[in-house]
């Protein structure tokens, strides 16, 4: 197995972090709004082809990372990644977020915006909404007590550009917490979108699938229309909201061509 784990304290909880190397990591790979780091094996493993070390953050109660999750604010989600970054000693890196976990990497490039060379968005949601049937499929799942056909469906619903195939480790939960999902959802609908918005002033790539339909195209779009300056927006073709499944090649050569134009 080329993913190694070990556990990162913080002093404020206990993070469960995944490397592809033993090597400082260059990029941090922050998941989305329910966690599950494991759902970036492919994305990562692509990316250290690629020759970028890699570290990937599991957010507390997801795997083996543990903190309490009461009364959490949105920049205390943000904080436990710069905790981890400084906590490993870790020199500037790029900061990838998928899904919710962009969201995360704008707010931590906001407080400290001095840690990263740039920010990578994987399907930057925030201000355009999702569409109706979309979002209610993701809704059933967070709910819980799907079948495992009934979850296929609203995963290929929610998830997935048509024709994509459907990972089977996707249907399981794995280290996906519904707990941590309950917490960001709260942080966000606490916290405006313009306190994170702009991420920062750091350079970011916005890497979206056309087909995606919880977090529409528009909103890079946007992004990339009110900072021209220092966003780039590539919209990749049959893939919809879980592009680091269904295209990680192509992610991860967006990504590293990012980090190499960053140097």
């Amino acid at each position: 197995d080329r993913m190694h784990f070990e556990q990162v304290d913080t002093g404020k909880a206990t993070f469960e972090v995944m490397r592809t190397t033993a090597r400082a990591p260059e990029i941090v790979v922050l998941p989305g709004a329910a966690g599950g780091i494991r759902d970036y094996v492919a994305l990562c493993q692509c990316l250290d082809d690629r020759g970028y070390s890699v570290i990937g953050i599991n957010p507390r109660s997801c795997g083996a990372s543990s903190g309490p999750l009461e009364g959490l604010a949105f920049a205390d989600l943000a904080t436990d990644g710069i905790d981890v970054i400084e906590q490993l000693g870790l020199a500037t890196v790029l900061l990838a977020g998928h899904a919710g976990g962009n969201r995360v990497a704008r707010m931590a490039a906001t407080l400290r915006p001095e840690l990263f060379s740039g920010i990578v968005l994987v399907a930057a949601g925030g201000k355009v909404p999702p569409e109706a049937d979309a979002m209610a499929a993701m809704r059933r799942m967070s709910d819980g007590g799907l079948s495992k056909d009934e979850l296929a469906v609203a995963v290929k619903t929610a998830f997935l550009a048509p024709g994509s195939d459907i990972p089977d480790a996707y249907i399981e939960p794995g280290d996906r917490s519904s707990d941590f999902q309950k917490a960001f959802i709260a942080a966000i609908g606490t916290t405006p979108a313009e306190t994170w918005w702009a991420g920062g002033g750091l350079h970011m790539l916005v890497i979206q699938g056309k087909q995606d339909r919880i977090a529409p195209i528009g909103n890079g779009h946007q992004l990339r229309d009110q900072f021209p300056d220092r966003v780039h927006c590539v919209d990749l073709e049959n893939a919809g909201h879980a592009l680091h499944l269904e295209k990680p090649d192509e992610v991860s050569r967006l990504i590293a061509e990012f980090a190499r134009d960053l140097l």
